[in-house]
């Protein structure tokens, strides 16, 4: 399974899309409706918006689209650079603003979650980078946190299989200690470290 994890200008409304789902994020309708109306206004006036003297509250909104694809980039970007290998692109969706540009106003980047079966190892450094990952943004939103503790779920899964496969060595090497004690009691005694270790994670 893969996750989306994105950002929507809309404040509080920051999520991670399951792209199973199909979910399409809604656009930003204070900007939005701002923007159609002011157009609406000039075109019932005269002249062409692009040419004219942006108005101070234009002047406004483009500062506010600014702001809000500085935030947008930055929260992806977060995202994607401690990913690293399991993480794709990152999309955006645009704004145009009253001035012609247009600005991302929200993103979106997919994550491979998908658990690596039957190495518990690769599964506890994997599920470890995929929870940072999803909390790398300065403000994580609240799916965001709920994939983060996912990751750390299937982690804790994984812990405890290894721990059960260093329990079964340990057993094993003590049916063979009557031929090599002094290694297999070496070997036991690291097993025994990581056992431990393991049980104080998750604990």
């Amino acid at each position: 399974m893969s996750i989306d994890l994105s950002e929507n200008i809309n404040p509080g409304s920051n999520v991670v899309q399951n792209l199973d789902k199909e979910e399409k994020l809604q656009p930003f309708d204070p900007l939005k409706n701002l923007y159609q109306t002011k157009v609406k206004q000039d075109n019932n006036s005269s002249g062409d918006i692009g040419r004219q003297e942006l108005s101070k509250e234009e002047k406004r909104l483009v500062r506010e689209l600014k702001q809000i694809a500085r935030r947008v980039r930055r929260h992806e970007q977060a995202h994607k650079n401690v990913a690293g290998k399991y993480a794709g692109r990152i999309y955006y969706d645009y704004t145009e603003g009253p001035n012609g540009k247009r600005y991302p106003t929200e993103g979106h980047i997919k994550l491979d979650t998908r658990k690596i079966r039957n190495q518990p190892e690769k599964n506890i450094d994997k599920m470890e980078t995929i929870r940072k990952a999803a909390l790398a943004p300065q403000k994580p939103s609240k799916t965001d946190r709920a994939i983060a503790m996912d990751a750390r779920q299937k982690e804790m899964q994984s812990r405890t299989k290894l721990m059960k496969k260093k329990t079964k060595q340990i057993s094993s090497n003590y049916k063979n200690i009557d031929k090599e004690p002094s290694q297999i009691n070496e070997q036991n005694n690291q097993i025994g470290k990581e056992v431990l270790q393991g049980v104080n994670i998750l604990s």
